[in-house]
């Protein structure tokens, strides 16, 4: 997958994707790929989640960067969170709208 690929999809500019996703300390590019369902499934069974953290879903679409609760994300993003806890059997509890410490939705009971 490339960074074109996600810009098209997000609605994110390319410029901003390929200025923000460097490596910390070489600045090298970083690489990109698409979710993969069949990781999903081994890491649960071997690792028994209890809740998940999902990343950057502004990713899936640039309009959850205006997301502050979870009632506020897009429908397929909602969906994709749905899908994600169904093959799971675990909450995705913590998820992250943009890139910066003051955006994460917090659906944690405790």
């Amino acid at each position: 997958m490339t960074w074109a690929t996600i810009s098209d999809r997000s609605k994110i500019p390319l410029q901003e994707l390929e200025r923000t996703e460097k490596t910390t300390t070489t600045k090298k590019k970083r690489r990109v790929g698409e979710f993969d369902w069949l990781l999903l499934r081994k890491s649960v069974s071997l690792n028994g989640p209890t809740d998940i953290a999902l990343t950057f879903v502004d990713y899936l679409d640039i309009e959850n960067r205006k997301a502050r609760r979870f009632d506020q994300l897009t429908g397929d993003t909602l969906q994709f969170i749905e899908e994600i806890e169904r093959v799971a059997s675990a909450p995705v509890s913590l998820i992250t709208t943009r890139f910066d410490y003051r955006s994460i939705i917090d659906r944690r009971a405790w």
